[in-house]
């Protein structure tokens, strides 16, 4: 077995160890009697994937040695993480691991490393690894409407970060005085919080207005419709594009009760039955407030009168650290590539301002301002 292949299997071995830690960790930590289970019985089988990498190393004469104080510190981390987002970010955390490990585990299947004993014995490693993922889905439905409020407010700093990022770098090419830069730069950012916040409350009590409508629409609907025989009200929804299974449990039994009729098919028509309508208010708050603290991150450095251009170096230091922070929350919640996402926010970020830097320095030039 070659030196990257062994490597490769010893990396794996060390991710198992810390799912195993972490997820009895986590079962420790939550108060729920059935998740509490789940996460123990995920920690078990993980411990027995872990072996299966142990058992390799050592048939082809390695010492499975793990780096304690690597694996201690990530630990740390995930444990940090929880701390700071909670329990549904970590699940779905958790759960965008298990996918990227079924991912390098079948192309490990294919690599050529193993004898048939081993592919069969990680061919269902990789079975017990959709099932934990499918199992972390289910788990973090129940902190749909947590993670959305994340996402909400993750993505508002983001357009702080970066739209002021880009103001900023721009001034600062046309002005000499890093004070003005800061009261140029806190200008866009109460007046972006402000039209992001206010976007954001007309955006979802729109929404919420029409989902209402629409709710109440079908209610009347229902309760005009309560004489149907069964096969008529089955044939009326099959019409109205519904399937036949859903059709069929809706005329059946107790579930013909207009009240519940009227739930079902409320459910069913706009998909809210794990939907929670947002506040507006809350909403146009959470957005406007998390612009204005994504904002205050390029403006520090103005802020505290650093000369040009370290203020500029700082104010993108700041920033590209906060993106990776903000891209690694929005790649954790939308499934998406960590590494990719976050090298994409900064590149972005850099090349606006860039941009702008030279436009604000060209003027500075063509103009003569000096302030």
């Amino acid at each position: 077995m070659s030196n990257s292949s062994s490597s490769k299997a010893l990396a794996f071995l060390e991710d198992e160890e810390l799912a195993k830690t972490f997820y009895e960790h986590l079962a420790s930590r939550v108060s729920d009697d059935d998740l509490r289970k789940k996460l123990s019985d995920l920690s078990s089988i993980e411990a027995t994937h872990s072996d299966f990498w142990a058992m390799f190393l050592r048939s082809r004469g390695y010492t499975p040695t793990i780096n304690r104080i690597r694996l201690k510190l990530k630990t740390v981390l995930l444990k940090l993480t929880h701390l700071l987002f909670g329990t549904g970010f970590i699940i779905k955390l958790l759960e965008h691991d298990e996918i990227n490990a079924v991912r390098v585990y079948i192309e490990y299947v294919n690599s050529g490393h193993l004898s048939e004993s081993e592919k069969l014995a990680l061919r269902k490693i990789i079975r017990e690894e959709l099932v934990h993922e499918s199992e972390l889905k289910r788990i973090e439905s129940r902190f749909k409407g947590l993670l959305d409020y994340v996402r909400e407010v993750v993505l508002g700093m983001n357009d702080g970060l970066v739209e002021v990022l880009s103001v900023t770098a721009g001034l600062s090419g046309t002005f000499v005085s890093p004070l003005y830069v800061a009261i140029g730069g806190l200008l866009v950012a109460v007046g972006g919080a402000l039209s992001m916040g206010i976007g954001s409350y007309v955006s979802v009590k729109s929404n919420v207005q029409v989902k209402s409508e629409s709710m109440r629409n079908i209610r009347i609907t229902v309760e005009m419709e309560p004489e149907y025989s069964a096969a008529e009200l089955r044939e009326h929804l099959i019409r109205r594009g519904f399937t036949k299974e859903l059709s069929e449990m809706i005329v059946s039994g107790s579930m013909r009760n207009t009240e519940l009729l009227s739930l079902l098919l409320i459910e069913s028509k706009l998909g809210q039955s794990e939907e929670v309508l947002e506040e507006p208010m809350k909403a146009g708050l959470y957005t406007g407030l998390s612009y204005l603290i994504g904002s205050a991150v390029p403006l520090l450095p103005y802020a505290a009168s650093i000369p040009a251009p370290l203020s500029t170096v700082y104010s993108l230091l700041s920033v590209a650290l906060t993106l990776s922070l903000t891209g690694f929350i929005i790649s954790v919640l939308g499934g998406l590539r960590i590494k990719r996402k976050v090298v994409e926010l900064i590149t972005l970020s850099l090349v606006a301002a860039t941009v702008t830097y030279v436009i604000g320095r060209t003027a500075n030039i063509v103009l003569g301002i000096e302030i």
